[in-house]
């Protein structure tokens, strides 16, 4: 089934907007987590600063080339996509035996995360009638926002609960739901692939390059704070993870 193009369809709009907020909880989840971490595998900061980057890393590495998958084989089975390769990966690193195998089970909850981000918006605006596109675009921007307070508020609860390990099993049940909603998510109107495009010329253009180059700067400074602050609140300031998590919340 598809929908109609000039009809905007908000309940799907709403199901895919969920999907990136549970991508911007994988991401934000080793924030609050950090200490017990530490704890856990024997690892200091600079390795969880490793387990908490491999995010953005992937993102700058694969971002182009994802978004070029979308034009090629549709937004909406790359997002599902995305959601099984972090539920998977998440379940994977609960069996982690050591920083390696932490690592790696990040890196493949990043492959999905990356796909998720990329797929996500174009599926939004596919699914949102000409006029209410910008809206859509306008909504999608809170989906970091959306998804970091909630996995900060839900933090405390769940390291109480079973330490780290929950943090995990959350995600991969938050990315299950996701894709389980996701398949009632209709085509848009103008899905599957897209002409194809020529990477080659599309790289060649300097303003695509300068975007991406603010956005840089933009994602430095953002999960410079948002990845670090509660560690750095709990070490330094003496706060607990409860407090630190609520004030790392605040600046989202």
């Amino acid at each position: 089934m598809k929908v109609d193009p000039q009809s905007t369809d908000w309940r799907s709009i709403a199901i895919v907007y969920l999907a990136g907020a549970v991508a911007a909880t994988a991401l934000l989840k080793v924030s609050p987590a950090a200490l017990d971490l530490r704890a856990g595998f024997g690892i200091g900061l600079s390795e969880v600063a490793w387990i908490t980057s491999i995010f953005t890393l992937m993102t700058v590495a694969l971002g182009v080339f994802i978004g070029h998958w979308v034009a090629r084989f549709g937004a909406r089975k790359l997002a599902g996509l995305g959601l099984l390769a972090m539920a998977l990966a998440s379940i994977a690193t609960l069996f982690a035996i050591g920083p390696v195998s932490l690592f790696f089970g990040r890196m493949m909850e990043g492959f999905g995360y990356v796909l998720v981000l990329v797929s996500a918006p174009t599926l939004m605006v596919g699914l949102a009638s000409p006029q209410n596109s910008r809206l859509v675009l306008g909504i999608w921007s809170t989906w970091l926002p959306a998804g970091g307070v909630a996995i900060m508020l839900a933090a405390p609860t769940l390291l109480d609960l079973a330490g780290w390990q929950a943090l995990w099993v959350f995600s991969a049940v938050a990315a299950l739901i996701a894709l389980a909603l996701l398949t009632r998510v209709p085509l848009p109107a103008k899905s599957g692939p897209l002409p194809a495009v020529n990477l080659r010329q599309a790289l060649a253009h300097a303003k695509p390059w300068l975007l991406g180059l603010t956005f840089v700067f933009f994602t430095v400074q953002l999960y410079a704070v948002l990845l670090f602050a509660p560690t750095y609140l709990v070490q330094e300031i003496g706060l607990t993870v409860t407090r630190s998590t609520l004030v790392t919340s605040v600046v989202l």
